[in-house]
Parts: structure tokens; sequence; C-alpha cells
């Protein structure tokens, strides 16, 4: 009777620890095989993209892939505008120590610091847009690794607005 109490409990305890790395390997498959695109479908008045709660340490980055589509086909201007949304509390601002990178279908045509960035007006993009195929473009964020202390406990509070014009 002992010895069938005993396995029992046994066979329990592996099924949870099986259990439990099961699910262990599950989550670490999604966290590096999700799917981190956003799709920008833009409009006359463009669209808004909201970053917020970026969390990185010195020698990190944080990729953002974006599918970009235009209801109307043909030539086009994107304007690209990084805008400071950090509320007035926030004294320690995360974009002071970032830098900035944008990969256009491929190719990177904008790297700087992203406070400069958000002082600054982009050079707009030349591209084709339409409903069916996107436009793929990849905001990359990058804490250099020489940043120390200063940038602990920092938040950033980006917007990155898109707008599509056609007139030349």
């Amino acid at each position: 009777m002992r010895n069938k109490l005993m396995a029992g409990i046994l066979t329990a305890c592996l099924l949870v620890i099986l259990a439990s790395a099961g699910f262990n390997a599950y989550l670490l498959w999604h966290v590096e095989n999700r799917d981190d695109a956003i799709q920008v479908g833009l409009d006359s008045g463009g669209e808004v993209i909201e970053f917020r709660d970026l969390e990185m340490h010195p020698g990190e980055s944080v990729e953002f892939d974006l599918a970009i589509t235009h209801e109307v086909e043909g030539e086009c201007q994107l304007t690209l505008d990084f805008i400071d949304s950090a509320p007035a509390e926030v004294t320690n601002n995360l974009k002071e120590y970032i830098k900035v990178i944008i990969i256009f279908n491929g190719d990177k045509i904008f790297e700087d610091d992203l406070s400069k960035v958000m002082n600054a007006e982009l050079a707009p993009i030349n591209c084709v847009l339409d409903e069916k195929k996107p436009v793929e473009m990849k905001i990359i964020y990058l804490m250099p690794i020489e940043v120390g202390n200063e940038a602990e406990n920092a938040e950033a509070f980006i917007d990155l607005a898109i707008k599509v014009s056609n007139e030349g």
C-alpha cells in the first residue's frame, strides 16, 4: 500500500516537472519567434505610432518592423517625425541615451542620436506605396554600451508620426 502511494506521488511530481519544462520551452520559443511587425495603413492624415515602456540596458537594442501600406497606389513621399511625448513629471528621459536607426526596404537610410532627431526635420523618403504590397521599414532604438548609470530608471515616451504625400 505504501509503495503504491509513493509511486503515485512520484508520478504526479514527474508530471508537474514535465508540464513546467514544456511551458518554459513554449515561452522561450514564443519570445524568439514572435512577430513584432506593426501594420501601418496610412490615410490622408497619416498615422502615429506610440513606443512606450522601452526597457533598455547599455549595449541593447529594440527593433520594430513596420509594414506600411496605402490605399492609393503610386509614388509617394513618407515624412517621419519623432515626437517626445514624455509627461512633464519625467525628469530622466531615456531619449538622451538612445540612438535611432532607420532601415527602409533593407537599406540603412538614417542613424543619429534620438534627442537630435526629435529636434530636427528628417528628409522625406521617396517610395511607391499600395494597399497590396507593404513597404518594409525597421526602426531600431539602440543604447550604446558606453552609457552608464546615468540612464538608470530613465523612461522613454516616443511617438513616431508617419505622413504620406503624393505631391511632388
